[in-house]
């Protein structure tokens, strides 16, 4: 009897992901919605990117009260999308 061999799933799959490159404090950012916002220091990496403290760009203290995350893409530089 032949053994049965389990089929990856979609998570199972073999796809690399670049990291995107690390940006340096004080990077300031625009989102989708048009808001700016200043990048300080990375708290952490995922799976599919960077983590960093950031802070409204309009925040004269730079308070870091919020987490910005820059994901990676497959088929570009993650700084061609950032303005």
């Amino acid at each position: 009897m032949a053994e049965k061999v389990k089929a990856k799933g979609k998570r199972g799959g073999n796809k690399a992901y670049k990291m995107p490159e690390k940006f340096p404090e004080g990077v300031q950012l625009t989102d989708a919605v048009k808001t700016e916002w200043t990048i300080l220091n990375s708290i952490g990496t995922g799976g599919f990117g960077e983590i960093y403290a950031g802070a409204k760009a309009s925040d004269p203290a730079k308070t870091p009260s919020y987490a910005i995350k820059i994901v990676s893409f497959l088929s570009s530089e993650p700084s061609k999308h950032v303005q």
